[in-house]
């Protein structure tokens, strides 16, 4: 597909053609009025969007870019179906095992049973 390249007083013109996901660059001379896209075989044209961009002579961009050619055919995205992950199982905590009593807890049991060499008020 032949493309007409606008003039410009810059040293180079950056021709970037896109297509879905296949790209190509190219950067012509002020010499250069068309320029032919090299197509792929499964490319259709009217996927193609082509833009150009003047360059200094170290390819750095110069001013804005100029679409040559647009996409006409509409890009239809549809929207992924959203699946929800499935409620995780809950295992149950299992039950705790009553602690083990220390043997400091023992002798302070041990010592209050003791009896007292105070008499109680009872007596």
């Amino acid at each position: 597909m032949q493309i007409e390249i606008p003039r410009t007083e810059h040293p180079l013109t950056k021709i970037t053609s896109t297509a879905g996901e296949w790209f190509h660059k190219n950067y012509l001379g002020p010499i250069h009025r068309t320029y032919n896209v090299p197509l792929p075989e499964g490319i259709d044209v009217g996927d193609l969007e082509v833009v150009a961009e003047p360059c200094d002579n170290d390819g750095k961009s110069l001013g804005p870019a100029v679409i040559l050619k647009s996409r006409t055919k509409v890009k239809v995205t549809v929207p992924k179906p959203t699946i929800e992950p499935a409620p995780k199982k809950v295992e149950p905590k299992p039950e705790r095992k009553p602690r083990a009593k220390r043997k400091l807890r023992d002798q302070e049991i041990a010592q209050d049973e003791r009896p007292t060499e105070q008499p109680s008020a009872a007596d």
